[in-house]
């Protein structure tokens, strides 16, 4: 019986020896993959980031855009205003010129030759 007991016991240190090689590869492999995930995290943190930041600056991109397409509207009305001014403007000048044509022609009555 004690024969027995030993022969298990020696068994069970033989396993044992046996196994304890097999669960430190295993335990560095799972250090390897927790250095991996740790780094994966990271990367993954750091494309959030700059993901964040393009996005930031699409927004500021896009209300510089309507800023400037508001300016161009307003640049636009401008024009359109100062067309109008002008043909008003042509037109008050074509006015002038036939009051001074008439002037002319009322000064020549008066005068005496």
């Amino acid at each position: 019986m004690i024969e027995q007991i030993q022969s298990e016991t020696r068994q069970t240190v033989d396993g044992m020896q046996e196994v304890t090689p097999k669960t430190d590869r295993a335990l560095a492999k799972v250090h390897a993959v927790a250095g991996m995930l740790q780094s994966i995290s990271g990367e993954a943190a750091e494309s959030r980031s700059r993901a964040g930041e393009v996005a930031n600056a699409t927004h500021e991109q896009a209300v510089a855009a309507n800023d400037i397409a508001r300016n161009v509207e307003q640049v636009s009305q401008m024009a359109e205003e100062t067309t109008a001014t002008m043909h008003v403007n042509a037109n008050s000048a074509a006015e002038l010129d036939a009051m001074a044509s008439d002037l002319r022609a009322q000064l020549a009555y008066f005068r005496v030759t």
